[in-house]
């Protein structure tokens, strides 16, 4: 059996694999209550976020530092995993919200000798994610 020709456009697979169905969401973005509360203790207590004057603020329904956003009308569950894994946002006490806490832990643990160079990256994230959204508003 012969290989069709090509006729144009994007190059077909030859041999037809299967298509493999992608993840519906990353489980990187997924943490624990206690995870979520022992990092923003250690983003807290770091120097970069101290110097800047900003914080997570601690558990005070509405305003909690440590929350799980409106999943939407998206037509699928709220993303949750096993052991108790949700999917739970960052809110700082300079008015910066939806930093997801999975990806800031997935952070932490791709540079492990680091933990300067994270909160710096992760306190740059939040003060110009604020001057993104002031100037949109």
């Amino acid at each position: 059996m012969s290989k069709p020709r090509f006729s144009g456009g994007f190059p077909p697979t030859w041999p037809p694999r299967a298509v493999k169905k992608p993840k519906a969401f990353n489980p990187d973005q997924l943490a624990t209550w206690a995870q979520a509360t022992q990092y923003a203790k250690l983003i807290n207590a770091s120097a970069p976020f101290q110097a800047a004057g900003i914080s997570i603020p601690k558990q005070d329904p509405p305003n909690s530092g440590i929350y799980i956003p409106a999943w939407g009308n998206t037509g699928g569950a709220e993303p949750s995993g096993p052991g108790g894994l949700v999917w739970l946002h960052y809110r700082f006490s300079n008015g910066m919200s939806g930093v997801n806490v999975g990806l800031v832990i997935a952070e932490f643990a791709r540079y492990p000798a680091a933990p300067l160079y994270v909160e710096q990256w992760l306190l740059a994230q939040v003060q110009s994610g604020l001057k993104r959204l002031k100037k949109a508003a």
